[in-house]
């Protein structure tokens, strides 16, 4: 009774050559459910393994796999040495406001008997028979483990950077040997690794419940304080005479341990992971018979692209951007909207109006003038606020990105353009947005900027800033539509509208990056019907209140600072004065504790004396 298990950060296109390699060269893994305990920083690398998963479920459906995003390590590690109720699956722990709970995953009281472990820069280049390895263990009681990486080609100890002696080689049979670690040099003095060998679960119990290991490379750490124990008991370790794995250390993405690794920048994760999104995978034969020279060796990766058939297409058409229009009693408007969607310079769209119920025409309006334009697509609903409207345009939706327009609002013909430029030259983006203009009349043309230039940086990992102010604006968006579903779409919570946008930047930007154009490309129409407003203290607590429902532990504390950054915000560029503000002012105490509460009220004491002492807030974009 054995499992695998395969440790993964960040490494979706390593991670799956790692298992496709396993899956090529390991025997009687038919009935071994195979489980990897991934982390990914971002989402991008989270929806890459989730690819990973279905590539290689839908080529080895007889294969029992199990991915697993890492909640706890420990915890986590120590679930996966009981066999799983359900083999095969794809277990996202963290789900997003609006998408069904996924619960943790069913364990019987039934403990794996071997374990190999192994990690997404191990490659396996020779067969083995893993039945074979666990009854060799089963029936050595001398043996510690088993390696799979080491034998007599290992003369070269990398991490040490210097060769190594081969200690003597005792034949098993059938090609497997075994040798005393207890007086061996370099890798092979090294018996108790988690790169890819097998081990009695067992003997590796004591650690795992004792805990404290919270990564693999730590967990590595506490194992050789298993050494002394097993010394006397278990002083051989056993491989084949000739390594059937290796690990290819390209790169590095764990910051615990300063393991020699690559640093060439072509192999590094971020580019590793545009290649994957462009559908290239590691060479499927590149390492078939290849002998390393040590446990560890760096071997250039080569690419080849994979067939559309094999690329699974679930995030929509490629290229296509499906345009969202709500509109809502705008008749005129919303046919210059359209107008200008149409007059874009990139070909690849759709334009899907969604009208809220109106009751002036809209439909006849769209239906005459686009009855022979098969890229408008109209559809009627009973009014129901634009986030719901919105919402039906992205079910809808058939692109791979989708953007989203204001029926009162227009765009630049080279906005889109210039947005897939940037999200074609970048793959790991989420997100691309523009700045815009303003115009003070119905009329188009652009008068002026639309944010000063102190709201904060416009691209990268903007999550912190954006718990503070918003600067994306939502007639600028072009999003990826497995982000939507990923994360969810707008928040119907009327409590929250007209900041239904913001929140959803803050879930798309959590863990994915974002990309910016600095151009005013879109047009934003001023005028009485518009529903932009400063965001006052109550509405702030309302969008603090969605957000709090996802961070994580680990950001908790950086999360709370920006969050009293933007409370402060709020109160200070909203409409309170006089006696509201002081009512406002428990709940910035609440979220701040007495101490920083004291140092935001030194710091922005004039424009809170101001406000207080006034009966109107003159409000201002920036202090």
């Amino acid at each position: 009774m054995d499992t695998v298990i395969i440790f993964s950060r960040d490494r979706p296109l390593q991670l799956h050559s790692t298992l496709e390699t396993l899956l090529d060269q390991g025997l009687g893994l038919a009935d071994v459910p195979i489980q990897v305990l991934l982390r990914a920083t971002d989402d991008v690398y989270l929806r890459q393994y989730r690819e990973v998963f279905t590539e290689l479920h839908r080529l080895h459906q007889d294969c029992q796999l199990l991915f697993l995003e890492e909640q706890v390590f420990t915890n986590d590690l120590a679930d996966c040495l009981f066999r799983p109720v359900v083999n095969t699956g794809f277990l996202h722990r963290y789900q997003w406001p609006g998408n069904e709970l996924v619960q943790k995953i069913e364990r019987t009281t039934e403990r794996f008997e071997h374990v190999l472990l192994g990690v997404d820069d191990c490659i396996f280049v020779a067969p083995f028979e893993l039945p074979a390895v666990s009854r060799l263990l089963a029936e050595r009681s001398d043996l510690l483990g088993f390696s799979l990486r080491l034998g007599r080609n290992a003369t070269v100890n990398y991490m040490a950077k210097t060769t190594q002696k081969v200690p003597p080689l005792t034949p098993i049979n059938a090609g497997l040997v075994s040798f005393d670690w207890t007086t061996a040099d370099g890798d092979f003095g090294y018996p108790l690794e988690v790169s890819s060998s097998v081990y009695r679960v067992a003997d590796l119990w004591p650690v795992l419940a004792e805990g404290g290991a919270h990564n693999p490379n730590l967990l590595e750490y506490q194992l050789t304080k298993l050494r002394d124990r097993f010394a006397k008991q278990k002083p051989l370790l056993a491989s084949f005479e000739t390594a059937v794995a290796f690990c290819n250390p390209i790169n590095l993405v764990q910051t615990v341990s300063d393991n020699r690794a690559g640093a060439d920048l072509a192999h590094d994760a971020r580019t590793l992971s545009q290649r994957f999104a462009r559908g290239e995978r590691v060479r499927r034969d590149q390492f078939r018979g290849f002998v390393p020279t040590g446990c560890h060796q760096e071997v250039p990766l080569e690419f080849e692209q994979r067939p559309a058939a094999e690329e699974p297409r679930t995030s929509g058409e490629p290229g296509l951007v499906s345009v969202v229009i709500p509109t809502f009693n705008r008749c005129e408007l919303v046919l210059e909207a359209i107008d200008s969607v149409l007059a874009q310079t990139y070909p690849s769209l759709e334009v899907l109006v969604i009208d809220d119920g109106s009751t002036d025409g809209t439909g006849e309006a769209v239906a005459a003038r686009y009855a022979r334009e098969p890229r408008v697509r109209y559809t009627w609903q009973t009014n129901a606020e634009r986030s719901t409207a919105r919402n039906a345009g992205i079910e809808q939706a058939r692109g791979e990105f989708v953007a989203f327009l204001d029926s009162d609002d227009c765009w630049l013909p080279k906005k889109l353009e210039k947005q897939l430029a940037v999200l074609a030259a970048d793959p790991s983006l989420d997100l691309v947005h523009t700045d815009f203009a303003i115009s003070s009349g119905l009329e188009p043309t652009p008068m002026a900027a639309a944010r000063a230039a102190c709201e904060g940086v416009m691209q990268g990992h903007l999550f912190p800033s954006l718990l503070q102010s918003d600067p994306i604006g939502t007639l600028t968006v072009v999003v990826r539509r497995s982000a939507l579903t990923e994360r969810g779409a707008f928040s119907t919570d009327r409590r929250i509208i007209p900041f239904e946008d913001w929140e959803l930047w803050t879930r798309i930007t959590y863990r994915s990056r974002v990309g910016y154009v600095p151009e005013r490309l879109a047009v934003y129409r001023s005028h009485d019907g518009n529903t932009g407003v400063p965001i006052e203290p109550e509405n702030y607590l309302v969008f603090q209140e969605h957000v709090a429902a996802y961070i994580r532990p680990e950001d908790r504390n950086i999360a709370a600072k920006a969050f009293l950054d933007g409370y402060w915000r709020a109160l200070l560029h909203g409409r309170q004065t006089g006696w509201r503000l002081l009512a406002a002012l428990p709940a910035a105490k609440r979220l701040a504790g007495w101490r920083s509460f004291g140092r935001q009220l030194w710091k922005h004491r004039r424009r809170f004396c101001s406000q207080l002492l006034s009966h109107e807030a003159a409000i201002s974009p920036c202090e």
